[in-house]
């Protein structure tokens, strides 16, 4: 089947490329509620997106095969080695979900009296309590990373966002929000509480992923619809994204202005230093929505100013806009009211930057924009090398590579 009729695919497989291959990796994938239930409709829908993402991205022909039990099996030719085995099932299973949100305004908790009034002094206690929260988790609140992450109200681990997450109540019928459905995480009881698996979208799904040994002895925590979990790694002087240090965690309140649907003509390209971004324009309707969620986070800044204030001291003052793709934060820049006073205009469009260790990294991010994202969630289950014809290439990759 060709990739152009993938659309109209109801059979139990379907062919990425013209004509047969040679499948030298062989991947299996859970299915999972995204943004959508797992339908027939959303597994064709996933399948043919699957497909795109190997010929654009990895450009790789391959196969993608719908099994029992909400799993997909997906059959690639022209893999060479490991690496390009653990970049495709990344690009293949990625959620591609980009969302942009008012920052401040949808912290909660602890968080919001941390780091949701920028420009001023957090309580004493909730900050002797978040210092003691990262020492406990094993993390120097004296490393400059940490402390930034720290003043922004971040939790050490996932454990404590999602344990704040879970005391949220649920909202009903929320069309705007990036989940659909509670999501389900399960922890360690041990000092450090570690996360043992998650998120999976109901709890009998986590309940099998982690088998009996887990079912009474640890901490099963509920995400309920309405509130989401996001990392983020800390910044460099520079603004540059710290890639390989340790993230911070937020339990947000699940409100996005805009999503990956508002935005058009996403593109690569190198900053004034050289460093990989990704810019891109925005549809009618991302207009205005990025203007109004701009302008809104000016004003709230304007509000906090007393008396007249220069760009500089605008900045302190001044709330952030985030990008969030597959729940981590890839930017999040102030919008300094005295530079923006009225918000920024959609019609320049936007771009993402410090976050992309490489330009093939930002790339991939493009492509997957591009495409759109997965209208459900995919975790994969097993990665496994193929004999080639010679009997050549043997290797496999126990089920626990999902977690690399």
């Amino acid at each position: 089947m060709a990739l152009g009729d993938l659309g109209a695919a109801s059979g139990s497989s379907a062919q990425c490329s013209a004509g047969p291959t040679e499948p030298s990796l062989e991947l299996t994938y859970r299915l999972e509620a995204g943004t959508k239930r797992v339908t027939p409709s959303t597994r064709r829908t996933a399948t043919g997106i699957v497909c795109k993402r190997l010929l654009t991205i990895l450009g790789a022909d391959g196969q993608v095969q719908l099994l029992t039990h909400k799993r997909i099996r997906v059959l690639l030719s022209n893999v060479r080695d490991a690496r390009h085995a653990k970049r495709a099932a990344t690009q293949i299973g990625e959620a591609g979900r980009l969302y942009f949100y008012d920052w401040e305004q949808n912290l909660i908790g602890p968080e919001r009296k941390i780091g949701g009034h920028p420009g001023t002094v957090p309580p004493a206690t909730a900050l002797r309590k978040a210092n003691h929260e990262w020492r406990a988790a094993g993390r120097s609140t004296r490393l400059l990373a940490n402390a930034q992450l720290i003043s922004a109200g971040a939790f050490p681990d996932v454990y404590g966002a999602v344990r704040l997450a879970s005391e949220q109540k649920p909202r009903k019928r929320c069309a705007a929000c990036s989940a659909s459905a509670p999501r389900f995480y399960m922890f360690d009881r041990s000092p450090t509480h570690e996360l043992i698996a998650g998120p999976f979208s109901a709890r009998a799904e986590l309940r099998n992923a982690v088998g009996q040994r887990h079912r009474h002895n640890d901490i099963m925590l509920k995400v309920p619809v309405g509130t989401t979990i996001v990392s983020e790694h800390p910044s460099s002087r520079t603004g540059e994204i710290l890639m390989t240090a340790e993230p911070g965690w937020f339990a947000l309140r699940d409100s996005p202005a805009l999503d990956g649907a508002d935005i058009v003509s996403p593109h690569q390209e190198v900053d004034e230093v050289g460093q990989p971004d990704v810019t891109f324009g925005f549809t009618a309707q991302g207009r205005v929505a990025f203007k109004r969620l701009t302008r809104k986070i000016a004003k709230r800044g304007r509000a906090s100013a007393i008396g007249p204030v220069d760009g500089s001291g605008a900045e302190a003052l001044s709330g952030h806009l985030a990008t969030v793709f597959d729940s981590e934060v890839k930017t999040r820049p102030i919008i300094n009211f005295a530079d923006f006073p009225n918000g920024i205009d959609g019609h320049t469009g936007a771009q993402i930057s410090g976050g992309f260790p490489n330009i093939r990294a930002a790339q991939d991010f493009v492509n997957i924009l591009k495409i759109g994202g997965l209208p459900i969630n995919m975790g994969l289950l097993s990665q496994r090398m193929l004999r080639n014809r010679y009997g050549r290439t043997q290797s496999s990759t126990p089920s626990s590579a999902a977690n690399e």
